[in-house]
């Protein structure tokens, strides 16, 4: 019986975790979409924002990255564009 409970709750704290993972990977699933709709709208301020968090959230999130780049190379650089 000693030996059952360690494993039992070995598997509940690790199901637990897992859950746990697959929410947040959920939420940044939920910001990337929100950036995607704000490029859509041509508010690419909120769309980095949407992209950072989801990073932030995930970060191998690729598809984030990836559209973040696109808006970050599409904006005018040197003196004044700050």
């Amino acid at each position: 019986m000693r030996l059952l409970l360690p494993i039992v709750l070995f598997f509940l704290f690790s199901c637990t975790s897992t859950q746990k993972q697959q929410i947040d990977l959920k939420d940044a699933e939920v910001y990337y979409n929100r950036g995607v709709a704000y490029v859509e709208k041509g508010e690419n301020d909120q769309a980095v924002a949407g992209f950072t968090k989801a990073i932030e959230i995930n970060p191998r999130f690729a598809k984030a990255y990836y559209y973040r780049g696109v808006i970050y190379a599409g904006r005018p650089t040197g003196p004044g564009h700050l």
